[in-house]
């Protein structure tokens, strides 16, 4: 997509190419070359026109169900992972001092942080905590 892409998820029903190009087959490809036979059938009259369409439209609802399955699933396994934790690289928790200088930002990976120059983008699920306090 963008290089933005969030950590993979465990049991996702399609890979990332692969939803891609789907995609690009329902909403781009197929329907410019059943709209490219149809007119060259009539101009040409080129044979069977009504059922290359009807393929077509066929095919299309086939991936557009096989779309909406794959990112219904996607999304129900991105929230268990976030919900789960897994989904992110670390902790970023955030400690109010209560003072002038602001909050303190303290960073934990869940993973050997040797491992962070190899990746695009570091994943940090956000943690305010209140300062502890000493009560007399």
């Amino acid at each position: 997509m963008n290089g933005m892409e969030p950590p993979r998820v465990p049991g996702s029903f399609l890979s990332d190419g692969t939803y891609n190009i789907f995609k690009t087959l329902a909403l781009v490809v197929l329907p410019a070359a059943a709209s490219l036979y149809f007119g060259l059938s009539e101009i040409w009259g080129l044979p069977m026109a009504e059922k290359v369409l009807g393929t077509v439209a066929v095919t299309e609802t086939f991936l557009g169900v096989l779309l909406g399955l794959s990112n219904s699933r996607y999304h129900t396994n991105v929230a268990y992972a976030k919900a789960s934790g897994a989904y992110y690289d670390g902790v970023a928790e955030v400690i109010d001092g209560g003072d002038e200088e602001g909050p303190a930002l303290a960073i934990e990976f869940n993973r050997n942080a040797t491992d962070i120059p190899d990746k695009q983008e570091v994943v940090l699920r956000v943690v305010k905590r209140q300062p502890y306090r000493h009560s007399p």
